[in-house]
């Protein structure tokens, strides 16, 4: 079937020609900002000309509901250069950026005549001067370099080859308004952001737009890595004007020095561990294979410095770790005799302590003892970290919002852009001093919630962006039914008293928030948590059956404190996917002698997996009879760097009047494949189950007027994507790179046979940036210090064209929030600003896990949970396989092999919200 086609009016692109190009075609490579796909008519514009088309939806105007405020942003003014940019290829060679970048220095220093002012360079192949360079005759020019290291000198030719110009007046046509996104808008951003990061680049260790310190660093939890300080900076068009947008960033960082210590750090926590021990290569504690790889896997691409048998210091990277020890490596030395490595260290009077451990290897073949290498300082680790070197990193990142403040406002005068001499040649003005910059803000009224009947206040207004549960029943309580309880723990640890216990206040929990429980002390029994989960738990049922003669329909299961994560994920594996039955998992030592809003806490989850309702909005936000809405948040969760393992990808929608009710589709796809290719079935299944509910519960059959996507995850590389691609293209084949999600929706709800379909709006809401909001008014502070839920920031920094606000719906708890950036890229229904804010900061209130208001809307949030459950889609007794790590197959062979594995939800759990827990609580 072809998906409906969009009407006239409806597409984004440019109507400018490229402008004047030298040398080859023109190429976008990265602009500083994202965009979407699809724009739509009508509406008055903001400060947009009538030309001037979007690639998304164009600014309908500015949001004026709520109270006026200003607030504070980690981000500067700067000028659009009166120059144009020359723009040009160099170096066509696969080297490290940093090298690439001593050789773009040297290549400046050895041609004055030709560089007569700074050139910046990207580490890759994009270079990009203030003037012309002139070449003679022809478009490219060979430059002959001499690099010199220690001793060592060598010998590059470096080619340098005209791409385009761009004259920088298209920034200031842009940020008023007055031009369309285009390829030049693009590159010339990008070369703004190489010039104000050059300097810091030959200086500091760097990522992209980050560079990390060692002057502020911490340890992470005995893994060989610490984690770093470093500032992040970005050029950022906005309204009316350039900005700089500088923040903090953290970086993980290899300890320096011995590489031996680092080794055993790696495998034991202990940098002071026996070698001989635990990095031997024969003998009955030899290094097995596996553990040789995940070493490998960490090391690879180091850089060290290695002592040779004569005391000369040189430098290598680690290509890979040798099979054999120091002993066993056997080789001729030019102009000697056979030897091995051990023996010639001794010889030259230099013996090695340990001579049976592992030895690296360069990517030539030497092979060189582990114990005289040292890691060099400042590289940066890119390997997966443990739980609780995540734990160690966030607690090193997380900053009050007046101590972040200070940071970046020192960052600030690291980055010392008056006295860059590239950002002196490109004509920079950057404003240091109006870091922070005051900019109007408001924040919006806070929406009423609604509970139900018999709650001594029905109608709450949450503060702070939390409230309680006393004295309030469930808008929809459901009851227990028939239940019982599993015990993963000795009776020593948690006796019967204890069990009764725990059953008692879990059943005054639920029964005071309504929920009707008629066995008040069901059967409890003990299961080892070392067998087969599946089998206990079945067991555990028949027993039930047998003793009580009723089946359990919940399950509540208590599981040890600890590493418990194979545990958990057998349980959930066994009531989720193969049994359907639902079951809330509860750590011992949490529920012996909990509080009150522990319970309370376990009474919102159970209440949702039993498919009540806990609390809706109280404003007909979503339940207007009127305009009937469906809400949907999607979200693709890629694998480890490196992994050939498959990407999840899950949607989820409402299925009720109120917006409460969410089920959720999840699938495989190719790893780090970002768009969901199967989202048009899935989409249709969730829009027929919308009916389906509202027909039989609600006894409505009206079909849904509105469809409100929110999709999470699609990062500013993926809107390049369609930003890059011009007006013509938009009605080829090329366009459908990012429309697939709004077109196989449309045709999801023909499918559906819904005449006519819903009206589409389509957002995405991201949190990977670094736009970080602080209050100026002591009365916006909450107790955290951060402004409080509600501020709506859509001026001053927001795109010059395009639909798009930052929303913070969160209260403050630990360091400084972070807003939301919604970018609103499709529109059918033509929501006003007032109306999609207010719809958006609504949905964060109606998160079902918890009594405060979340971040991302609520439906965002879901897809994100059902992302990251999918390993309990596999059966956990299953033996282990290639299909665990990938192994050596191609992603498509992996992603078959998953799929063979991969169990779908069951039926009745799959019509419930069986994502309400992510972890054990």
């Amino acid at each position: 079937m072809t998906p409906p086609r969009m009407a006239p009016g409806q597409r984004g692109g440019s109507p400018y020609p490229a402008t004047q190009q030298r040398g080859g075609t023109p190429r976008g490579r990265g602009g500083a900002r994202g965009g979407g796909a699809a724009g739509r008519q009508g509406g008055p514009s903001v400060s947009v000309a009538s030309v001037v088309e979007a690639i998304g939806v164009r600014r309908p105007g500015f949001g004026t509901a709520g109270r006026a405020t200003t607030v504070r942003v980690n981000a500067c003014e700067m000028n659009v250069p009166d120059i144009t940019v020359y723009h040009y290829d160099a170096i066509d060679k696969t080297l490290r950026a940093a090298f690439n970048m001593q050789l773009i220095e040297a290549l400046q220093a050895q041609y004055p005549d030709v560089f007569i002012k700074a050139a910046v360079y990207d580490g890759k192949k994009n270079l990009y001067t203030s003037h012309w360079l002139d070449f003679g005759t022809g478009n490219s020019r060979q430059f002959n370099v001499t690099m010199t290291e220690g001793a060592r000198v060598s010998n590059f030719k470096i080619t340098v080859t005209e791409a385009r110009e761009i004259n920088m007046e298209v920034l200031s046509r842009y940020t008023a308004g007055q031009q369309s996104w285009d390829e030049n808008i693009s590159t010339a951003l990008t070369a703004l952001n190489i010039v104000i990061r050059m300097a810091p680049s030959l200086t500091y260790p760097f990522r992209v737009r980050s560079f990390y310190s060692d002057k502020i660093t911490a340890p992470l939890a005995n893994t060989g890595l610490e984690a770093w300080q470093g500032y992040f900076q970005s050029v950022r068009p906005a309204l009316n004007r350039l900005i700089v947008n500088v923040d903090i960033s953290t970086g993980v960082m290899f300890k320096p020095g011995s590489l031996v210590e680092t080794c055993l750090e790696f495998f034991t926590g202990n940098r002071k561990s026996n070698p001989d021990r635990y990095l031997r290569t024969s003998g009955p504690q030899a290094l097995p294979p596996t553990q040789r790889h995940r070493l490998h896997t960490f090391l690879f691409g180091l850089k060290v410095e290695a002592e040779s048998a004569a005391g000369v210091r040189k430098k290598y990277s680690i290509h890979k770790l040798s099979e054999r020890d120091a002993i066993s490596t056997v080789f001729t030395p030019a102009g000697g005799a056979q030897t091995n490595v051990a023996q010639y260290y001794a010889q030259a009077n230099r013996p090695l302590r340990y001579a049976n451990i592992i030895c690296i290897q360069t990517a030539k073949g030497a092979v060189i003892p582990l114990e005289r290498c040292y890691i060099l300082p400042g590289q940066i680790s890119r390997a997966e970290l443990s739980p609780d070197a995540t734990r160690a990193m966030v607690e090193f990142a997380t900053k009050k919002p007046d101590d972040r403040l200070r940071a970046i406002q020192t960052g600030i005068q690291v980055l010392a852009y008056g006295q860059s001499r590239y950002v002196r040649d490109f004509g920079l003005d950057i404003k240091s001093a109006s870091l922070p910059m005051d900019i109007p803000a408001r924040i919006l009224n806070v929406p009423e919630l609604k509970y139900g009947q018999g709650s001594k206040q029905q109608l709450v207004r949450p503060k702070d962006g939390s409230w309680n549960l006393v004295d309030k029943k469930f808008f929809r309580p459901m009851p227990f039914g028939s239940w019982m309880v599993v015990i993963f723990v000795p009776q020593n640890r948690f006796s019967p008293d204890d069990a009764k216990r725990t059953i008692t206040e879990l059943v005054r929990k639920c029964e005071a928030v309504g929920m009707l429980v008629q066995d008040k002390q069901p059967l409890f029994v003990y299961k080892n948590p070392q067998s087969n989960i599946d089998m206990s738990i079945l067991d555990a049922v028949t027993q039930c059956r047998n003793e009580r003669k009723t089946t359990p329909t919940f399950i509540v299961c208590i599981l040890p404190d600890g590493s418990i994560t194979d545990l958990y994920t057998a349980v959930k594996h066994c009531g989720d996917v193969r049994r359907g039955v639902a079951n809330q998992c509860l750590r011992v030592g949490k529920c012996q002698n909990a509080r009150d809003q522990y319970w309370s806490n376990v009474a919102l989850k159970i209440n949702a997996k039993l498919g009540g309702v806990n609390v809706i909005p109280a404003a007909a936000t979503l339940s207007d009879p009127r305009q009937p809405t469906i809400v949907m948040g999607a979200d693709v969760m890629h694998p480890a760097p490196g992994s050939q393992t498959p990407s999840y990808a899950a949607v989820v929608a409402s299925i009720d009047s109120n917006g409460a009710r969410y089920i959720a589709k999840t699938t495989l796809q190719l790893g780090r494949q970002e768009m969901i290719g199967d989202l048009r079935t899935m989409a249709k299944d969730l829009l027929l189950a919308y009916m389906s509910y509202r027909t039989s519960m609600e006894k409505v059959s009206t079909l849904p007027k509105r469809l409100i996507f929110f999709r999470d995850g699609v990062s500013e590389g993926e809107f390049k994507r369609v930003l890059d691609l011009e007006l013509p293209l938009l009605q080829g084949t090329d366009f459908i790179t990012f429309i697939v999600p709004i077109l196989t929706i449309l045709a999801a709800c023909v499918e559906a046979k819904m005449n006519p379909p819903p009206k589409i709006t389509f957002i995405i809401v991201g949190k990977r940036h670094h736009m970080r909001f602080f209050p100026k008014n002591p009365n916006d502070r909450d107790k955290s210090g951060n402004l409080p839920p509600g501020t709506v920031i859509d001026q001053e920094i927001t795109n010059p064209v395009e639909f798009d606000f930052y929303l913070q719906s969160h209260g403050g708890l630990l360091g400084t929030s972070k807003s939301s950036h919604y970018n609103v890229v499709y529109d059918e229904f033509g929501f006003t600003p007032d109306a999609l804010q207010l719809l958006a900061y609504t949905l964060c209130f109606t998160y079902a896990r918890s009594t405060r208001s979340v971040s991302i809307p609520t439906p965002v949030y879901y897809a994100h949970i059902v992302c990251s459950r999918a390993k309990t889609h596999y059966d956990p007794q299953a033996a282990p396989s290639s299909v665990v790590t990938g192994g050596s197959q191609t992603r498509e062979e992996t992603l078959d092999k998953h799929r063979g594995q991969y169990q779908p939800v069951h039926d009745i759990q799959s019509k419930r919200m069986y994502f309400m827990v992510s972890d054990v609580i």
